[in-house]
């Protein structure tokens, strides 16, 4: 199976990338145009916003654009942030930094938010609160808000936040760190066919949505639920995953997907609630060797009791 189909089986979107300048929105009247390209340290504020980006934009390698808590930001169809140096973006229990989609108008030629380059560096996301839902069609479309591209990009921190109809995509060797959020009908995942990307997860609270790693990518998820009608975990290629103390519920029809689908490698699934202790019930729930001899073994043996608790997303 290849990347572009993954991508569909879990959210059902495409991207591209077109370089332009960006427009501004201040206060809901039109702002200034500024250059193509953010080429010095530059913080945008809440006094300042909201912000629209009207075309798309370019940190430069070496540079920093923060915002502040209490900035809103909205992406018009096409408009992408492509950063080559540092975006940080980190707000507070108080003062959340809101992302969203500006417009129903589809189809887009980019599903892309934010794509982070080979050079992006340092980037940081908190309490930030993302909705990318594409409104008023038949079935709610969705677009990336991160994307490290296929160049790989550093290790982004991503804390305490709360996504709705999005998904947070890597790329060969780049790498996110996600822990204390919360997502719903969103994605995390990543193709490798490079170096591999790396994924560390923990406290997810994840509904209706899923996790989906192809290719050669290292992960590691921890202390997290993850419930979904379609597959909770899906692996590919070479990907290899290690699931300790999570809840898995898997709430669809046996059959049509699974709790855990899993690539050519063995994974490491011990310790986990699978909404039940019959083991019969749980093998029906995983595709794996026992089912297709291509597969890797996923190995679910420590399984709990009863739920995991404590597992708390955000927060807020």
């Amino acid at each position: 199976m290849n990347k572009y189909l993954l991508v569909v089986l879990a959210v059902a979107i495409i991207f591209g990338c077109g370089k332009n300048p960006l427009t501004t929105t201040l206060g809901g009247s039109s702002g200034l145009e500024t250059a193509d390209n953010i080429t010095v340290n530059t913080t945008w504020t809440a006094a300042g916003g909201p912000y629209v980006i009207s075309k798309s934009i370019v940190i430069k390698q070496g540079v920093t654009l923060t915002i502040e808590p209490g900035v809103t930001i909205g992406f018009n169809p096409d408009c992408v942030i492509y950063v080559d140096g540092t975006i940080i973006a980190n707000g507070n229990l108080s003062n959340k930094i809101y992302f969203k989609n500006e417009s129903s108008s589809l189809p887009y030629l980019s599903y892309d938010s934010i794509v982070l380059s080979a050079q992006a560096t340092n980037c940081s996301f908190s309490y930030c609160e993302v909705n990318m839902n594409i409104y008023n069609v038949a079935k709610p479309a969705t677009r990336y808000f991160i994307r490290g591209n296929s160049d790989g990009a550093g290790i982004v921190l991503f804390d305490h936040n709360k996504l709705s109809y999005t998904m947070l995509y890597a790329e060969n060797s780049s790498n996110l760190n996600i822990s204390n959020c919360t997502l719903s009908h969103s994605s995390i995942g990543n193709w490798s066919y490079g170096s591999p990307a790396s994924y560390v997860l923990t406290n997810i609270l994840l509904t209706n949505g899923g996790l989906s790693f192809t290719g050669s990518g290292v992960i590691s998820i921890s202390n997290s639920a993850l419930e979904n009608s379609y597959s909770c975990i899906s692996t590919s290629g070479t990907a290899t995953i290690s699931v300790l103390n999570c809840n898995i519920i898997y709430t669809g029809i046996v059959g049509s997907s699974y709790a855990f689908i899993a690539s050519s490698s063995n994974q490491t699934a011990t310790g986990n609630w699978w909404g039940t202790t019959n083991t019969a019930t749980i093998d029906s729930k995983i595709f794996d060797k026992n089912d297709d001899g291509t597969k890797g073994t996923v190995n679910y043996s420590g399984y709990l009791s009863s739920a995991v608790t404590g597992i708390t997303g955000c927060g807020w």
